[in-house]
């Protein structure tokens, strides 16, 4: 009996994946930023931090798998590269920082972040004008974590 191999890998690359990652949010920004979401139109905001949310996870996960690659997931701080662009992590993934989650997102236009409590980092959109329509990334407190991904909508 004889076992085959496969000639050729099928799947996709790591670039091609943060790449589409990137195209989404930011088409999905200027989408929503031509139609003048205000705190009247709760269901196109928490559409908007949703698509922020499912992001920031990516982006986490994306992270955590270069550090897998690297060898560094198990170290308490470490950083990874990836598109070229340095990540710091905590605990094998992002840390709540412009150097850590907001550099493994890719241009995601419309969207600013500001640091929050210790270990957090808070998105808003700029076309999303109510207090308590935000997207928190918290960043693991220890080894084993992952990191936490909240939306805050009560107030879209």
């Amino acid at each position: 009996m004889r076992l085959s191999s496969f000639a050729k890998q099928t799947g996709t690359s790591l670039i091609e994946t943060v790449l589409l990652i990137a195209v989404t949010g930011t088409l999905s920004a200027a989408a929503f930023s031509q139609m003048g979401i205000d705190s009247s139109d709760s269901s196109r905001a928490r559409l908007l931090l949703s698509g922020m949310s499912n992001s920031l996870m990516e982006a986490a996960r994306q992270s955590r798998f270069r550090a897998i690659a690297d060898g560094v997931q198990h170290k308490a701080r470490a950083t990874v590269v990836l598109e070229q662009q340095p990540i710091q992590l905590v605990a094998g993934y992002p840390t709540a920082s412009a150097a850590g989650i907001a550099s493994a997102l890719i241009a995601l236009n419309g969207w600013q972040h500001q640091q929050g409590e210790e270990g957090q980092l808070i998105w808003t959109h700029e076309s999303v004008v109510a207090e308590n329509c935000h997207v928190v990334y918290q960043q693991p407190a220890k080894a084993g974590e992952l990191p936490g991904i909240h939306t805050v909508d009560s107030g879209c």
